[in-house]
């Protein structure tokens, strides 16, 4: 995986190859320094039926023919996404902080694809793909803690930091004295990752081939 930190693309190590290479304990990990919380977390797991809904309902928002606004397009699927987590939550029991936040970072990379077209059709460049808009965007959102943790391992003192992106905390950044090593840590992989993910591919698959249609009207219309 890769993400880019303080502006520089960094390459993440799988944890447990990681532990495999320098002999560390299956312990070793995020949880050795900030042990996860489960109080008041919602239940997505349990909520696989009722997120195909959201997804579903989501995805049959986008319209067949183009909009008369693009940017305003983005926000009415906010819309439609924040009602639709609101009808589920009995059932997820998400906090509103949550259900808000979830809904600003789907506006956000809807809006980035939105801005992405149409800068490309007044540049006459090539689309940005989804993973493309997507990876920016969260790249956007990864920062380091500012606490460093000291991690002693054979005669030397690692310096560690967590790495943090809109999903929250996702892996370490371990300074070994020597060089600098990043993580991915996937037993403290959101679950909601995955299902944001392949809601906003399919949500702004179906936003192009919309605007696709809109470029071909503009050709004949021309």
């Amino acid at each position: 995986m890769m993400l880019k930190i303080n502006e520089e693309p960094c390459h993440l190590i799988p944890i447990r190859e990681f532990r495999i290479r320098n002999l560390l304990s299956p312990e070793f990990g995020i949880n050795a320094f900030l042990p996860k919380d489960c109080t008041g977390l919602g239940r997505i797991d349990e909520a696989k039926t009722e997120l195909q809904w959201v997804h579903a309902a989501v995805v049959a928002a986008v319209p067949n023919n183009p909009p008369s606004s693009w940017i305003g397009l983005t926000l009415e699927l906010q819309e439609v996404f924040h009602t639709q987590l609101v009808v589920i939550n009995h059932k997820v029991g998400l906090k509103r902080s949550e259900i808000e936040y979830a809904v600003l970072g789907f506006g956000e990379v809807c809006q980035s694809f939105v801005t992405a077209l149409i800068n490309a059709w007044m540049c006459r460049q090539p689309i940005p793909t989804f993973e493309d808009v997507y990876s920016d965007w969260l790249n956007r959102t990864t920062q380091l803690s500012q606490r460093v943790f000291n991690y002693p391992h054979q005669g030397k003192n690692w310096e560690v930091r967590l790495i943090k992106h809109a999903y929250g905390v996702m892996g370490l950044a371990i300074d070994t004295g020597e060089t600098v090593f990043y993580i991915r840590d996937a037993d403290r992989q959101c679950p909601a990752e995955g299902f944001m993910f392949n809601l906003l591919k399919e949500v702004t698959a179906k936003i192009n081939a919309v605007a696709d249609k809109a470029a071909l009207e503009i050709v004949h219309g021309a």
